[in-house]
């Protein structure tokens, strides 16, 4: 309500804000992310209402503006793959994603990391799973360049004592040379030399510095865990017509105030 007539005019617009059922998590003692998703559903239910009484209106959050403020020029970018394709025993919570085995080793997963940074390192979190009497080796390579390596340890099979798999701690790897076109191409081989042993990719996770520029207008972004002031600058938007929203509360989304043009950037706040 461009106006504030508190009518929809042919220059006002609807923006609805949802959050996935699969979405991050941060943990202030490590400052670390994690991702998570929902166990029963990969769809989220809103009910909107319109007519009747006037609905809530949006508060307002007046951007500081002060001389000096630290200005970072990225920001902790992340994308996972979980999927949940497998589930052991036709029953309970625990899917797993890619079967590997003796026929057919080899899985590959190639992400867009939007706004990547080439300057600075990526950072790569994975679980796999194994079952075999064996000790078991996941060869993890990054665009053609080994990572590192994931052993699944082996176990009595046939015991109803043991679990189905052996599921591996998380293992951390990181790269710091430059990933061509942004874009992550991690290729995972489960060595099994014989028949039997059978691997799992459970979940991965890769962590970037992102650049503030906006993808088709949109730019989504973590604050800075610091009591400081911070100023933003926001790029490659098509025009300064921009709108930034606090999302940190989903039941109490504040519209950001007073952001400030800036030559060098389309907006700060």
């Amino acid at each position: 309500d461009k106006n504030g007539n508190g009518n929809l005019d042919p220059e006002d617009f609807i923006l609805f804000y949802g959050r996935s059922p699969r979405s991050w998590k941060y943990n202030p003692t490590n400052q670390t992310y994690s991702h998570y998703l929902n166990s029963f559903t990969e769809t989220n239910h809103y009910f909107l209402s319109f007519g009747g009484q006037p609905g809530r209106g949006m508060d307002s959050l007046q951007s500081l503006v002060q001389p000096g403020a630290y200005r970072p020029s990225s920001f902790q970018g992340r994308v996972f793959l979980e999927e949940e394709r497998n589930n052991f025993i036709n029953s309970g919570r625990q899917w797993v994603g890619q079967l590997l085995n003796v026929e057919s080793k080899v899985f590959i997963s190639t992400t867009l990391l939007p706004g990547y940074d080439p300057l600075a390192s990526v950072v790569y979190w994975f679980v796999v799973l194994g079952r075999s009497t064996s000790n078991q080796t996941f060869r993890i390579e990054e665009n053609g360049k080994l990572l590192g390596q994931i052993t699944t340890l082996g176990f009595n099979t046939s015991s109803i004592e043991n679990n189905y798999a052996y599921r591996s701690p998380v293992a951390s790897f990181s790269r710091s040379d430059t990933l061509p076109g942004g874009r992550s191409v991690l290729r995972i081989e489960f060595q099994a030399a014989t028949a039997g042993p059978e691997g799992w990719i459970d979940w991965i996770e890769i962590l970037y510095r992102q650049s503030f520029d906006a993808i088709n207008d949109q730019l989504s972004f973590n604050s800075h865990d610091s009591t400081a002031v911070i100023e933003y600058g926001l790029g490659n938007f098509s025009s300064s017509d921009i709108f930034a929203f606090d999302v940190t509360d989903h039941g109490n989304v504040k519209r950001i105030a007073n952001l400030q043009p800036n030559t060098a950037a389309p907006s700060r706040f």
